[in-house]
């Protein structure tokens, strides 16, 4: 079979013999001009497309003669085209060539539109992508209710946490399986009652702690895709989620702190509190997990800093103690985590489940979710209506703050008392400082912050923001 096609720019004549010709690859002519050619599968009407700057692939083609629609893919391993007939060729599906039979995908730039063919077997849903064309990032998911698509077009979504479809407005998780031989994409529809437990929905593991033996997922064969013719732990800690612009730059927080990216997922005492975390059973949409920091003995070590300064505050570290990231309002405005301090809040299981399901911190006399009232802590002169907090994770998690709690894991069967300790942003100038009030009798509690400085109350409940929970076990 002998093709010919002509150049819609200088008339130049092209002849493919022994069906040498791709249909669908575009071609450069000796004028520059780039073009590219499919017969419709409907009717076999020629439709050819001149002064070609982006790949027509993995678009929805109407046939200017039969009026019906189609798409096409030219495999990227053998240049085969791939057509469907009834234009549903979704995007991020992983296909497998109807000739060589090797697998690939598209994913279509959320700014400009340009094609993306991948030549390889995993999915890129969820990935950071760098669009070839216009050089943008962007991240694709396909919403599992609707099989709509959705992007952010600047790479804000963390897989592993709650996000709302952009057309049909249902909440889904996703996260593939890092877990060599699997990859597997995991979707959960009702995340609600998703726990810290992410288990893969094929091979059952643990999405989070993944060995350090085990290897590494294959890098990506692909390769930027030119027109055919042309030849085919830093020292500063991140912020959690926002998605705010003006949330961009990170907070100066906790130095080398190991993160759950990191040794976290081979550390036993990070395992055990994770086990408590677990057992707590709270929404996954409460939870940054890309946040998660570790403090133990070896994750942070005694040549590293027991203070830090942000926002001419200084705050002490919490040594033994393991942290675990939470969301934090994406739509606010101000900038938290340069302009605000660091604190410390104590509280009980909970009351801390009260505090994140309202997104906002109680005043004593509030309701808690399991309708008992939040009472004054003893000591606290009665009447008076505060919310406690401290740059002192010591003089935080006292007892009479953070009361302790049994809890055996089931893990390793070991016997603990727990307590919990919120992290948080505390807005400078709408709180008040005092010394200590749980009656110390001169004896000091924290060997870096005065007992006459200790404590800091404040009415505006608005105005402290938890962004990791802190676990720490004492062994029963």
């Amino acid at each position: 079979m002998t093709t010919i096609l002509e150049c819609s720019a200088c008339h130049k004549k092209y002849t493919w013999a022994n069906n040498t010709y791709k249909e669908g690859v575009i071609y450069k002519c000796t004028c520059s001009v780039h073009f590219q050619q499919v017969f419709c599968p409907h009717c076999s009407t020629s439709i050819m497309w001149s002064n070609v700057t982006s790949s027509f692939e993995g678009r929805i083609i109407k046939c200017g003669k039969c009026t019906k629609s189609f798409q096409f893919i030219c495999c990227p391993h053998c240049t085969q085209i791939n057509l469907w007939q009834d234009a549903n060729c979704r995007q991020a599906r992983v296909y497998k060539c109807q000739k060589c039979t090797q697998p690939f995908q598209r994913i279509s730039c959320a700014h400009c539109s340009h094609t993306r063919i991948f030549s390889t077997r995993l999915s890129k849903q969820g990935e950071r992508l760098a669009c070839t064309s216009c050089e943008k990032n962007y991240q694709f998911i396909r919403c599992p209710h609707c099989q709509k698509g959705n992007y952010w077009s600047n790479n804000v979504y963390t897989p592993g946490s709650l996000t709302s479809c952009h057309s049909c407005k249902q909440n889904f998780v996703y996260m593939r399986c890092p877990h060599s031989h699997c990859f597997a994409d995991n979707f959960w529809t009702n995340p609600v009652n998703v726990t810290l437990d992410l288990s893969c929905s094929k091979c059952k593991r643990d999405m989070q702690t993944k060995p350090n033996r085990e290897r590494k997922p294959p890098p990506s064969s692909f390769q930027p895709r030119m027109p055919r013719s042309r030849s085919q732990s830093n020292d500063r800690e991140q912020k959690p989620r926002s998605s705010s612009v003006s949330h961009t730059k990170p907070d100066l927080l906790q130095q080398r702190a190991v993160s759950s990216a990191d040794l976290t997922k081979s550390c036993d005492y990070f395992l055990e509190c994770k086990e408590f975390v677990k057992h707590l059973r709270w929404p996954i949409q409460f939870f940054d997990m890309k946040q998660d920091r570790c403090y133990c003995e070896n994750c942070y070590t005694k040549n590293q800093p027991n203070t830090l300064t942000v926002a001419d505050a200084s705050y002490v570290i919490p040594r033994q103690w393991a942290g675990f990231g939470l969301g934090v309002d994406p739509f606010r405005k101000d900038n938290i985590w340069d302009d605000w301090i660091v604190v410390y809040h104590g509280t009980t299981p909970i009351a801390a489940e009260s505090i994140l399901t309202h997104r906002q911190f109680l005043l004593p006399g509030d309701k808690l979710i399991d309708g008992t009232q939040l009472p004054i802590r003893p000591g606290h002169i009665p009447g008076k209506i505060h919310v406690y907090t401290s740059p002192s994770i010591r003089y935080a998690s006292l007892e009479v703050y953070s009361t302790p709690r049994r809890f055996v894991s089931p893990r390793t069967l070991k016997r603990y008392l727990v307590q919990i300790v919120f992290q948080c942003k505390q807005k400078p100038g709408t709180f008040a400082i005092q010394g200590e009030t749980v009656g110390s009798n001169g004896k000091r509690i924290c060997p870096f912050i005065s007992n006459n400085s200790i404590e800091y109350f404040s009415d505006q409940r608005a105005t402290i923001v938890p962004y990791r929970l802190l676990i720490r076990l004492h062994v029963n």
